[in-house]
């Protein structure tokens, strides 16, 4: 005859057959606190301009829309994450479907297989796919140019940048006794291609009519000279 407690065993023992089965049948077994996949979060793969992952990359997810940090301007901030020994990367909380993505290596933080530091920026607007592919780094370049400042409206509250970055920077009287207008500035760490400056007020919070200065070229490794009248 059957003790009480073999009786116990046995009920609890069926009790875990029957939810082992379950999760069998609605796509396999999960544990505690874990997933079997990344359900709809937006991801990709980070590799290096050689080929090998970007593991320890920071990669964010930005938008258009203005933020102020610490009195600086930004895109707002919408999720980041760091790339794992793959490369691989994933935003669990990206609901944004259009969104400007930045990866950031460098080896003398958290990026060792960079031998020097390497970024990647792009707009994205996913449409109903979880996978960015594989986006490969490149070695950065950057601006270094002149505003002549004829009507004197450039005034040292202004920021000049990339919107969707947290690129800006601001500029500083080139001392130019010839030319009282001259300003200078430099932005550093752009990935290369082609870029709208813009000049923002710490007014310009949300979506701001900014001043728009023109498309410039960023090259692999160097320093772009460019001069506008803003």
């Amino acid at each position: 005859m059957p003790r009480p407690f073999d009786r116990t065993l046995t009920a609890l023992t069926a009790i875990a057959a029957l939810l082992l089965s379950a999760c069998v049948e609605s796509g396999g077994v999960r544990m505690a606190g874990t997933s079997t996949s990344v359900g709809t979060s937006i991801g990709g793969t980070a590799l290096l301009a050689d080929g090998s992952p970007a593991a320890g990359a920071k990669v964010t997810a930005r938008s258009d829309e203005m933020d102020y940090r610490n009195g600086k301007p930004e895109g707002l901030l919408l999720d980041s994450a760091v790339a794992d020994h793959r490369g691989v990367f994933a935003f669990p909380t990206l609901k944004e479907r259009d969104f400007f993505l930045e990866i950031e290596c460098d080896p003398a933080r958290a990026c060792p297989n960079a031998r020097t530091p390497e970024v990647f920026l792009r707009e994205f607007r996913v449409e109903g796919k979880e996978s960015l592919g594989t986006l490969r780094t490149q070695v950065p370049g950057g601006f270094r140019g002149t505003l002549n400042d004829t009507s004197g409206s450039l005034d040292s509250t202004l920021w000049l940048g990339i919107p969707g970055t947290a690129h800006f920077a601001r500029w500083e009287d080139a001392n130019d006794p010839g030319r009282p207008h001259l300003k200078t500035f430099r932005l550093d760490g752009l990935y290369p291609g082609r870029y709208v400056l813009s000049v923002v007020a710490p007014s310009d919070t949300g979506n701001p009519a900014a001043r728009k200065t023109g498309s410039f070229p960023v090259i692999s490794g160097s320093i772009t000279d460019i001069g506008f009248d803003p």
